[in-house]
């Protein structure tokens, strides 16, 4: 009797055991769960609040008006020549912004900044003409500071560019030996470098896949950046594509001609140095080498002749 009582003792205790370990383990897993789901927000916020403000407010805000400037924008014929100037200005800054979007901006821009000059003008109590001259002032910084902002940008890109690109050929010329065809080429090195030239041949390589003619497709790479050295490579891939010169051998070529134009860019510079060096020394250096050399003899003359 005792026996079975033990028994059956077990058995209750085992099966209260199995119970509440089941319903333990879910618990624990709804919690697991839940402190997953809180901690996994923290990042997710955090991750965004370090973005620069660049990319978290300015660049979808030019996003959306460029989209919105798009949609408003009016059917018609031919473009003015200020327009086409601006496109280009635009795109060799690397702006994804339409010329209606940047039109718009400055008028923006100028009424801002109108608006803040007479509001300061009247905040320090100034009169109507100094007013006036705070609102002219406002008027030309909004119609220079975007137009200096394009030009220096795309200069700046330009520099970048150019000294990238020789580079980037050896690297093309060097997958392309290996086997892998110009758009594979162009995809395997944007996964290890992110330069603005490699980003501008994945621009380029997706316009052909989408069913561009690579033939436009690598003139407009060339119109886009106005750069000589890539419009010759632009001109080299059509008359490879034309007359079914193969790419690698072109590659080759270009690529040999662009570190032999930097290397005479260079020693261009190193030739300029000492002109350079000229102007500091004549007016910083000499008239100390003289107020040290001749200045106790001027001292001494002085004293003999007083």
């Amino acid at each position: 009797m005792q026996t079975i009582v033990l028994l059956f003792s077990i058995a209750v205790a085992l099966f209260s055991i199995a119970l509440l370990s089941k319903t333990g383990k879910a618990e624990d897993a709804f919690r697991r769960r839940k402190d997953n789901l809180r901690n996994q927000t923290k990042p997710v916020r955090d991750e965004v609040l370090n973005k620069p403000i660049k990319e978290r407010i300015l660049t979808p805000l030019f996003r959306g008006f460029s989209e919105y400037t798009k949609k408003t924008k009016p059917e018609s014929g031919t473009r003015s020549r200020p327009d086409i100037q601006n496109e280009k200005l635009l795109r060799q800054a690397g702006l994804s912004v339409t010329v209606e979007g940047y039109r718009y901006f400055r008028i923006l821009l100028t009424a801002v900044l109108t608006g803040i000059a007479v509001l300061a003008g009247l905040l320090l109590g100034k009169g109507p003409s100094m007013v006036a001259m705070l609102s002219l002032m406002g008027i030309l910084l909004s119609a220079l500071l975007p137009s200096y902002f394009i030009k220096s940008r795309g200069k700046r890109r330009h520099k970048e560019m150019k000294n990238a690109l020789p580079d980037v050929m050896d690297m093309l010329s060097v997958c392309v030996e290996a086997g892998l065809s110009l758009d594979g080429a162009v995809v395997r090195i944007s996964e290890k470098s992110k330069d603005i030239m490699v980003e501008e041949l994945r621009t380029t390589i997706k316009e052909i896949q989408y069913g561009k003619p690579r033939k436009d497709a690598f003139r407009d790479l060339a119109e886009r950046n106005d750069i000589g050295e890539l419009r010759a490579f632009s001109a080299a891939m059509a008359q490879a594509e034309q007359y079914g010169i193969p790419i690698k051998n072109i590659l080759k070529t270009q690529a040999a001609k662009l570190r032999d134009a930097r290397k005479q860019a260079a020693q261009e510079k190193a030739m300029k140095a000492p002109i350079k060096i000229m102007i500091p020394i004549v007016v910083f250096i000499f008239p100390v080498l003289f107020i040290i050399l001749m200045g106790p003899s001027v001292i001494n003359i002085m004293d003999m002749l007083l």
